[in-house]
């Protein structure tokens, strides 16, 4: 499953990823503009009701330019040039349906939190692809944005739905918001995620 994806993201111009596995996710697609996590390439949906024939573009949103750039059809690779491996796993795309239903579709799945402090938010406005991870869970239960803003100063929070943009005020990371995106704007550069829960080894004696 891995080895088909890595295929298609280079027939694309995408860079191929190294560094999560290959996860199927479940989306339910509205007609029109769609906020979705780590989607890149018709070809990654394996069946449902949206079929790859009714997906007509898919953008994202270029760090630190802040530019959308198309990665389907027609890539433009030149913008696309540059762009690091991690950077589809952790950021959402828009991608315009023009039928409404929902689909499986195959993902990379960033790695688990200990590597979220590789995690860089760029200073302005940024596309998060909200993942596992980011989702409260039975490891972390009632998890907050603010639980995972690392050294992030956010100003400002939104979702898509329905066509447009909403304020992100949800006291927590619920389900609903799996393989969904949040567009984030920070004050400067920063790193997102949870604190290291490991501290320090200790300081050797006299120093």
């Amino acid at each position: 499953m891995k080895k088909i994806a890595l295929i298609l993201l280079l027939s694309f111009g995408i860079p191929s990823f190294v560094s999560a596995s290959s996860t199927e996710a479940s989306y339910y697609f509205e007609e029109g503009w769609n906020l979705v996590n780590g989607f890149t390439h018709p070809d990654s949906l394996r069946g449902g009701e949206v079929l790859p024939e009714n997906i007509k573009a898919v953008y994202i949103l270029k760090q630190p330019t802040q530019e959308f750039v198309r990665v389907y059809p027609n890539p433009e690779t030149k913008k696309l040039e540059g762009i690091q491996d991690s950077y589809y796993e952790k950021t959402a795309q828009f991608v315009y349906s023009d039928k409404v239903g929902r689909s499986e579709y195959i993902f990379q799945e960033p790695l688990p939190p200990k590597y979220w402090n590789e995690h860089l938010i760029h200073r302005g406005w940024n596309l998060i692809g909200l993942s596992n991870y980011m989702i409260e869970s039975s490891n972390h239960p009632d998890l907050t944005l603010s639980e995972i803003k690392g050294t992030c100063n956010i100003e400002k929070a939104y979702y898509f739905f329905g066509g447009q943009w909403m304020k992100f005020d949800m006291p927590e990371m619920d389900s609903t918001l799996l393989g969904k995106g949040l567009l984030m704007k920070v004050s400067n550069n920063c790193i997102m995620g949870m604190e290291d829960p490991i501290p320090a080894p200790p300081s050797i004696p006299g120093r």
